[in-house]
């Protein structure tokens, strides 16, 4: 802070007390607006929230019909977001290992979809 400005004020002068009072109320503004962390306005909602609850429940139901390691890799690589790589370090196996077994765990989801898919069918038609 500027000496004769602080002076001015210890003297009596108004003007520079009010000066002083500014200057020190600015600061801890910015030191108070450093903290604060913005939040966008606008963002899209989150994945999760555009799923019906039919379509979580559906999923649900197909991820139930997979094995522990169909489910682990598919939930590493989808909900984690590991790149393959990063689950082959992770579960020490190799890469290629890897991207096989999220093949046949995409496949079994798939199928595991569908066959729920038609027990919803046919069990609507016969009642």
């Amino acid at each position: 802070m500027d000496r004769d400005l602080v002076e001015s004020a210890q003297h009596g002068d108004q003007a520079a007390f009010v000066d002083l009072v500014c200057i020190a109320q600015a600061g801890r503004e910015r030191r108070m607006a450093s903290n604060l962390r913005l939040l966008p306005l606008d963002d899209p909602p989150a994945p999760d929230e555009l799923l019906g609850i039919a379509e979580r429940d559906q999923l649900d139901r197909g991820f139930r019909r997979l094995n522990a390691g169909e489910r682990a890799i598919l939930v590493l690589r989808h909900y984690v977001g590991y790149e393959p790589s990063e689950i082959a370090a992770l579960l020490d196996l190799s890469p290629g290992t890897v991207r096989s077994r999220l093949h046949h765990a995409h496949r079994a989801m798939r199928a595991a979809l569908e066959a729920d898919a038609r027990t919803a069918v046919v069990g609507r038609t016969s009642a």
